[in-house]
């Protein structure tokens, strides 16, 4: 009962508690879903499925920041909102039809750069800091280890007389996972 309403008032649930769950918003039946997953005091890992569906940008934050004050507890979730992986995980798995397909480390560094098709890839492949090339949208992507590389690379792309643009991108972490993979 402490752990209902240290966690609702959290939420900003408390008005609910005694109200029928079909009876609640989709958000609202999720904030019930939250609220029960951690009723255990005694856990030591806590399964999610998709515990951000139906929840406004501001009550993922709530949530999400009570996730991260657990504490020595392991959380494994499934997840399609990558921004909210990436702020809460230190590292994701990607799966296809039950095989997993990719893994990456949210802290790891690396960076974009596009630039247009026709520009040649023949030296950017020999570069050391090139982690893959791939191409999105009419362009071509060039993943780089991080950002300190990025005024070299664009520096040579412009070198070559067919390259129209270059551009430096933000990391998406969506992006740089899902690309590639067909997922």
């Amino acid at each position: 009962d402490v752990i209902i309403k240290k966690y609702s008032a959290k939420m900003d649930f408390d008005q609910f508690l005694n109200k029928p769950i079909k009876s609640l918003s989709k958000g609202n039946q999720q904030k019930i879903k939250v609220i029960s997953s951690l009723l255990n005091p005694n856990m030591k890992i806590l399964f999610l499925d998709e515990p951000f569906d139906g929840l406004d940008p501001l009550m993922v934050k709530k949530i999400e920041e009570i996730f991260l004050s657990l504490k020595d507890i392991t959380i494994i979730l499934t997840s399609h909102r990558m921004e909210v992986v990436q702020e809460m995980c230190a590292e994701f798995f990607v799966l296809k039809d039950g095989k997993l397909i990719a893994s990456k480390r949210t802290d790891d560094e690396s960076v974009m750069v596009s630039t247009n098709m026709e520009t040649s890839m023949t030296p950017i492949k020999k570069l050391k800091y090139v982690k893959k090339i791939f191409e999105r949208k009419g362009q071509r992507v060039i993943l780089i280890e991080s950002d300190k590389y990025s005024k070299e690379l664009q520096i040579l792309l412009l070198k070559d007389k067919k390259c129209t643009f270059t551009s430096l991108k933000d990391k998406n972490l969506a992006e740089e996972v899902f690309e590639g993979y067909g997922v």
